[in-house]
């Protein structure tokens, strides 16, 4: 099969689809090799040539989906109050499939700022804001709490047990506490140092 691909935005989500929030507005509509591609990610077979027809007999408790045309029970679609028999024109592995080909992967994509992110990533992981950050680090004069250098990447510093902030470092005394905290690997790493140190002598 030829290798397509969808763009991000091409299928645009419909506000109004639903609580699941997953859906294609109607009058966008979806080229053979969109319909190609989400239907190799469902793994279904495209058959363009296929009958479109429901019978008369299933159209109550059964829907055809738009994107891989297979007939499915309707408890295999999402909700959708506005569409045929309250479902989604696309069946849950086709709407699914959608959303995971249309879908942003990167803060650029999803439209954030750098700084947005920053002021998201401090309250989420310290419960800090942007103006407490500054004034810790004006408090250390700019400079990495531990070995006193100016940070090219300062790392907020915290105790993993309590989750308290206690400094801000530079990478490498960010990278490097964890070791020293370590009784164990402090001990035998001294004792390596000693036994090195005694041979050059």
């Amino acid at each position: 099969m030829t290798s397509y691909s969808i763009q991000a935005g091409a299928l645009r989500t419909n506000p109004k689809s639903g609580p699941d929030g997953v859906g294609v507005q109607a009058d966008i509509a979806y080229t053979l090799e969109a319909r190609a591609e989400v239907q190799a990610v469902c793994g279904t077979p495209a058959n363009d040539n296929r009958p479109v027809a429901v019978p008369s007999n299933a159209a109550a408790t059964e829907k055809r989906c738009s994107m891989c045309e297979v007939v499915k029970p309707l408890d295999a679609f999402h909700k959708q109050p506005t569409g045929k028999h309250g479902r989604l024109s696309y069946c849950a592995e086709c709407a699914n499939a959608i959303r995971t080909l249309t879908r942003p992967t990167t803060s650029a994509e999803r439209g954030y700022l750098p700084e947005q992110k920053k002021r998201w990533n401090l309250k989420r992981r310290y419960g800090m804001t942007p103006a407490d950050y500054e004034s810790i680090l004006a408090s250390q004069n700019g400079e990495c709490a531990m070995c006193g250098e100016y940070p090219q990447r300062p790392c907020v510093d915290h105790n993993h047990e309590t989750g308290q902030v206690r400094g801000i470092l530079c990478h490498r005394c960010n990278i490097g506490l964890p070791y020293v905290e370590d009784e164990t690997f402090r001990r035998r790493a001294i004792a390596y140092l000693n036994q090195h140190q005694a041979r050059a002598a």
